[in-house]
C-alpha cells in the first residue's frame, strides 16, 4: 500500500478532499479523516512515526496523538469503526497479489 493510495481511499470514503487532509483545517470531519490516515499508515504499513509526520507535514507528537485518538474513537463510536473497515476492505481489494504475498509496500526492498 502506498501513501497516495491510502490517502485517496481515505478521502473517497470520508468525503474529505486530499488537500484538506494534508492541510491545516481542524474541523471535526477533517481531523477524523486525518487521524484515520495516520492510524492506517502506522498500523498497516512499515512507515515509522517520523516518516508519517513528514508526509503529512505534522510533528512526531501529532502523529502519535492522532493514532491514539483514532484508536479511542473506534472503541467509542461504531460509525468510525465501520468507516475504517470500509477503507481497509478497499485497500485490501486493490492490493497487488505479489505485494500481499511478500508483505511489502510499493517501493520497499
Amino acid at each position: 500500500m502506498t501513501f497516495d493510495k491510502i490517502l485517496n481511499v481515505v478521502s473517497e470514503e470520508t468525503g474529505v478532499a486530499t488537500a484538506e487532509i494534508l492541510g491545516r483545517d481542524r474541523t471535526d470531519r477533517v481531523v477524523v479523516a486525518r487521524q484515520l490516515l495516520m492510524w492506517i499508515m502506522r498500523k498497516r504499513t512499515t512507515m515509522g512515526i517520523r516518516e508519517i509526520a513528514e508526509r503529512l507535514g505534522r510533528s512526531h507528537a501529532a502523529v502519535i496523538c492522532g493514532v491514539r485518538s483514532a484508536d479511542q474513537q473506534m472503541e467509542e463510536d461504531l460509525a468510525h469503526a465501520k468507516t475504517l473497515a470500509r477503507i481497509l476492505k478497499r485497500l485490501e481489494e486493490d492490493e497487488d497479489p505479489l505485494e500481499k504475498l511478500l508483505g511489502k509496500s510499493e517501493g520497499e526492498e
